[in-house]
């Protein structure tokens, strides 16, 4: 399948691949709950969006889960992660964004 380069990804099958450039704001107001987390993560979209990408990463960008988030409020089981500092990173054609959280 071909790359597609969108405003700050590339979008590949299951895969976002951050450029480095500045997040986008257009995905709108998420939130990221509880944080910290033992078990469960929640993430909810404050608008309606087409499909994203979700990869969380541990602190040195190695990907440890993705899914598909189709909508406005998705629930990641994290309870396989060890204990630490983890970032979640939306990605979709209209934009991308990351937020951290942390594992207990």
């Amino acid at each position: 399948s071909a790359l597609i380069l969108t405003q700050n990804i590339y979008l590949q099958g299951n895969y976002c691949i951050p450029t480095g450039l500045e997040p986008s704001h257009e995905m709108g107001h998420i939130k990221v709950f509880p944080n910290p987390c033992s078990g469960f993560l929640h993430l909810e979209m404050a608008v309606s969006h087409e499909s994203s990408m979700i990869d969380v990463t541990d602190i040195s960008g190695k990907s440890l889960l993705t899914s598909e988030m189709r909508d406005p409020s998705i629930t990641l089981d994290v309870s396989a992660l060890s204990p630490g500092i983890y970032f979640v990173r939306m990605c979709s054609n209209s934009g991308n964004d990351v937020r951290k959280f942390v594992k207990e």
